[in-house]
């Protein structure tokens, strides 16, 4: 299949174009005209680098990619913690993303999976499936509801096989050097204090591979995949304290430098806690989680050892 891939240069959006290439799929990849990230991009003889920026005129696109089978989309501005309360923004994301869906019809592409976020569901402490009620708090959550209702009305006179997926806590090699995990491992490995808060609510973490192997299938989906419903959790089987993951993490980073929980700390979408039901991607698409977490944090050392040494 011919699949194009806004995002292309991002965590997700690398790791998902090196699955689908390694699958035997064509990819166009697409990033903005003035990223500096293209040298992060795969070289390989079925994939495509295509300059575009998100609400600007799709010509360049279409003229780009003679045909597709598949878009999805990963791209989003202004998804930085300051920003997610920026009302104007992330509301002008849900306007470029409609836009995309019209631009997917006229490729020819069958089904448009988008990246939407755990941060629509809101704070629940029960189970989330993809039937919970969302209440999203952050101008990021209730943007990323928007377009997927939007989006999921505006799929059947487009012919496109909307699929949502609801994404929870993602880590692995070549993550946001800022984001918790990669900071810890970064900082433990230096002998240094990781300062956090008391890490005592629940979360789930799902390794970048296993992420990238879902979408893959659901690319490679032989029929309808919305026929029960558009939104799929993205997540893995482990959901423990988030405090118990981070005292892994340093046991694995052989104890070095320290943890050091203080109070809970204020976040601008509350204390959320993850606790996903992933049974709806593991029964349609037979897709299990595969890699634990110890082997994704080892792997993250690894990295950073290396990064160290060269």
């Amino acid at each position: 299949m011919t699949v194009i891939v806004t995002g292309a240069s991002g965590f997700l959006g690398l790791a998902t174009c090196r699955r689908l290439l390694a699958e035997g799929h064509t990819v166009y990849g697409v990033l903005q005209t003035q990223s500096q990230n293209a040298h992060k991009l795969p070289v390989h003889d079925r994939f495509f680098p295509v300059r575009y920026d998100l609400g600007s005129d799709d010509a360049a696109l279409v003229s780009a990619v003679p045909h597709a089978d598949v878009f999805i989309h990963f791209a989003w501005a202004a998804t930085k913690s300051a920003d997610r309360n920026d009302h104007d923004a992330h509301f002008a994301n849900v306007d470029h993303s409609l836009a995309l869906m019209k631009t997917a019809e006229k490729l020819g592409c069958k089904r448009f999976i988008f990246a939407g976020s755990q941060a629509e569901y809101g704070i629940h402490f029960e189970k989330i499936t993809e039937e919970t009620p969302c209440n999203p708090v952050s101008e990021y959550g209730k943007a990323k509801l928007a377009f997927g209702l939007q989006g999921a009305a505006l799929a059947p006179s487009l012919g496109l096989d909307f699929i949502h997926l609801r994404i929870f806590s993602t880590y692995g090699v070549g993550d946001h050097p800022h984001t918790l995990m990669s900071s810890c491992i970064r900082t433990f490995s230096a002998g240094e204090t990781m300062q956090m808060g008391d890490c005592m609510h629940t979360w789930n973490f799902i390794n970048i591979d296993d992420e990238a192997a879902l979408i893959a299938k659901m690319v490679a989906y032989d029929g309808v995949l919305s026929a029960e419903g558009h939104v799929f959790n993205v997540a893995s089987d482990d959901t423990r304290r988030l405090k118990d993951f981070v005292l892994e993490a340093y046991d694995l980073c052989g104890r070095r430098g320290e943890c050091a929980f203080g109070e809970p700390q204020p976040k601008p979408e509350g204390i959320v806690q993850l606790n996903p039901s992933i049974e709806k991607a593991k029964r349609l698409l037979d897709w299990e989680p595969r890699v634990t977490f110890a082997e994704g944090v080892n792997a993250m050392i690894a990295a950073e050892t290396n990064k160290g040494d060269a």
